[in-house]
């Protein structure tokens, strides 16, 4: 019988759809995890529900509505929004313990850098969550395609620590590959988050929809085909290879409706600068012209912005 791993403590910043997924699996193996949550801690949330193509479960949850409330824990694994208004200062520095690491499962490039900024000395790892996750409500998540992670440490020297925290995710039954190459990881994602994400709110369409049209799939092509030239001139390996393999799985996903386009239609701010702003800044940087991106840029902007009138009109 393979020998149990040692039991971290685990603080879930953010218990949204991925936080409280890969949270509650956590919670199932038997982790102590405690959750960030106001909006569930202000509806009495009790135990978090999960619907799965693997199989459904529920499990006890402690949630808090204050980080400063919470126990300190050895693994901090900051899965919010990627908001620019988020104060992780205040947020994380309550929890974490001397030789604490945190783990960013968060969209977007470049937050691990923030996190080493504002936490220097502290090993930051990133986690991309390759996975169809909604939540119904908060304490009910609905779990409907894929469920991998793929995770790499910001500097490479925390490369045993990542491959700790990935232990303890896969006796947990969660599906993680390590890598070593971080911006590899955060381009990868970004290939497929840029054009789903955003033009799933632009055309107010899930993936099968926008797979459906070939007008739609030619745009997302192009779109990803930019993407990809930002990212090599980043220095990263990716090619059109890449582009028609994300083209294929997305074809065979069940339907999916983005998270960018649930948060748009529930009125909440949507991930826009993380996942697409960014990425146009450092185009710009680059010197790689990007017109579709920027155009789908400037569209989400002025829908972001007028959101008010065009979900009520």
């Amino acid at each position: 019988m393979a020998k149990k791993l040692e039991m971290p403590t685990i603080a879930v910043i953010g218990a949204g759809a991925v936080g409280s997924y890969y949270g509650a699996k956590l919670v199932q193996a038997g982790y102590p995890v405690s959750f960030y949550s106001r909006q569930a801690k202000a509806k009495g949330v009790k135990k978090l529900q999960i619907r799965s193509i693997d199989g459904d479960f529920s499990v006890k949850a402690n949630f808090y509505d204050s980080t400063q409330l919470m126990p300190p824990s050895d693994i901090v694994v900051v899965s919010l929004k990627a908001l620019a208004q988020i104060d992780y200062v205040s947020l994380l520095r309550p929890v974490l313990k001397d030789d604490s690491d945190i783990v960013l499962l968060q969209n977007g490039i470049l937050g691990e850098e923030t996190l080493h900024e504002l936490f220097p000395g502290k090993p930051v790892h990133g986690a991309l969550a390759f996975t169809c996750i909604e939540r119904i409500r908060p304490g009910l998540i609905e779990h409907s395609d894929y469920g991998l992670i793929k995770m790499a440490p910001l500097e490479k020297k925390y490369i045993a620590r990542t491959r700790r925290i990935a232990s303890y995710l896969q006796e947990a039954g969660i599906d993680v590959k390590v890598e070593t190459n971080l911006r590899q990881v955060r381009w990868e994602k970004l290939l497929w988050n840029i054009p789903y994400n955003c033009l799933s709110v632009v055309l107010r369409a899930d993936t099968r929809e926008i797979m459906a049209d070939p007008e739609a799939v030619k745009l997302v092509q192009d779109i990803m085909q930019e993407v990809v030239r930002v990212a090599v001139r980043d220095g990263v390996k990716l090619s059109s290879k890449n582009v028609e393999e994300m083209l294929e799985k997305t074809k065979k996903m069940k339907p999916y409706r983005t998270s960018m386009l649930l948060d748009y239609l529930k009125g909440r701010e949507i991930e826009l600068e993380a996942i697409l702003g960014i990425p146009v800044k450092l185009a710009g940087k680059l010197k790689v012209a990007v017109p579709k991106m920027e155009m789908l840029l400037q569209l989400l902007r002025y829908l972001d912005k007028n959101r008010e009138r065009y979900l009520t009109g």
